[in-house]
């Protein structure tokens, strides 16, 4: 008998990463999560940024284009920059921002190890193994499909020569 938990949140010691998708207390099922490596994953001096309020633009009107709710963050050391607008409130923009930065700088020092292309190929392994099985199935069918038909024209065969019509 194991145990399964279901919309568990994880958090990081640097961001809120989601709810779990699956999580047994045996070990046999583990989340993406759980699987993913954030050793390596940066962390953000205040330093090192370089924050600023901005004009927003878009669709909005005139709230938008008056109000200073845009963030733009600059990390120093590697001049990534990134701009935020996706709410109306600076402060969930600046956390926002500081989250996409830190996406963008594990992207940028850990290349094809960083989290997010970890979770990438943890899910094209799981697709990959859903279209293993879902062939092998398909496979066994075909098999046994014709099985049977070879089974039924064998039994009417039988019948013919048993009652001798040719």
């Amino acid at each position: 008998m194991s145990l399964v938990l279901r919309g568990l949140f994880v958090r990081t010691p640097y961001h809120y990463i989601g709810p779990c998708v699956d999580l047994q207390v045996r070990g046999v099922k583990k989340s993406i999560k759980d699987r993913v490596d954030y050793s390596k994953y940066p962390t953000l001096n205040e330093e090192d940024l370089e924050s600023s309020f901005i004009h927003g633009s878009g669709p909005g009107g005139q709230k938008v284009n008056k109000a200073h709710n845009a963030v733009s963050l600059i990390h120093k050391p590697t001049k990534i920059r990134v701009k935020c607008h996706l709410t109306r409130e600076a402060h969930k923009n600046y956390k926002l921002a500081r989250e996409l930065l830190l996406e963008k700088l594990d992207h940028h020092f850990n290349g094809e190890h960083s989290v997010a292309n970890q979770i990438k190929r943890i899910e094209e392994e799981r697709r990959s193994k859903f279209q293993d099985k879902a062939a092998r199935k398909r496979q066994l069918k075909a098999i046994f499909k014709s099985t049977q038909e070879q089974e039924s024209s064998g039994q009417e065969s039988s019948e013919q020569e048993s009652s001798g019509q040719p």
